[in-house]
């Protein structure tokens, strides 16, 4: 699909072809809000193509938490990292670092097997009992491009994730109209997609 079609799609949808209530501007606006939602709800494999690999190579010591060692998490494009990690490789000692809610992390010192990690403070905590880590290798789900108005193709997510997006958008432009029946048939609709795509896995 493309964001053209998507745009037209809502225009149908809220019965506004000739833009009368909604502008294309507006329906855009709640294309990516409605994106930036559905991405968030969706699971690792729904994103596949979401899904970035980075390798993280400055391993620093914070002095203000016990000398543990972390890797600063990537800023793409200037940004903050907006979504999520999927998973993260110890290339040290070539195993994947098993991560852990940061109550369940600690000075792993005794730790005779594995590498943990866990996220805070825009890092990636990393601890273990052998060889100390001093590069990893980080996937995330990166932050999809912005919809417009044009004919070029939407690739990085499926075609049902496309479907739960425009949903969405649905859903945001009616509630703004507050025509809520019309807002929550939509919303549970984009729901229904999410669940679907996500118990399939892709």
């Amino acid at each position: 699909m493309r964001g053209r079609d998507m745009v037209n799609s809502l225009e149908y949808r809220l019965e506004d072809e000739n833009h009368v209530n909604f502008s294309v501007t507006q329906k855009i606006q709640a294309l990516n809000d409605a994106q930036r939602q559905v991405v968030a709800m969706c699971s690792n494999d729904v994103l596949v193509h979401l899904q970035v690999q980075e390798d993280l190579d400055t391993v620093q010591t914070d002095s203000n938490l016990g000398s543990l060692k972390y890797f600063a998490l990537p800023e793409p494009a200037g940004e903050p990292l907006l979504t999520r990690v999927v998973k993260a490789y110890d290339n040290t000692n070539d195993r994947w670092i098993e991560m852990v809610s940061p109550n369940g992390f600690g000075e792993n010192v005794s730790y005779s097997y594995g590498t943990v990690g866990t996220l805070m403070n825009n890092r990636l905590y990393v601890s273990t009992g052998d060889t100390a880590i001093t590069s990893c290798i980080l996937i995330y789900i990166a932050t999809p491009a912005d919809i417009a108005d044009d004919v070029n193709q939407i690739s990085y997510v499926s075609d049902s994730v496309q479907q739960a997006i425009v949903e969405g958008a649905e859903s945001l432009l009616w509630r703004q109209d507050n025509r809520l029946d019309r807002s929550r048939a939509a919303a549970e609709s984009a729901m229904s997609i999410i669940q679907a795509i996500n118990a399939q896995g892709v």
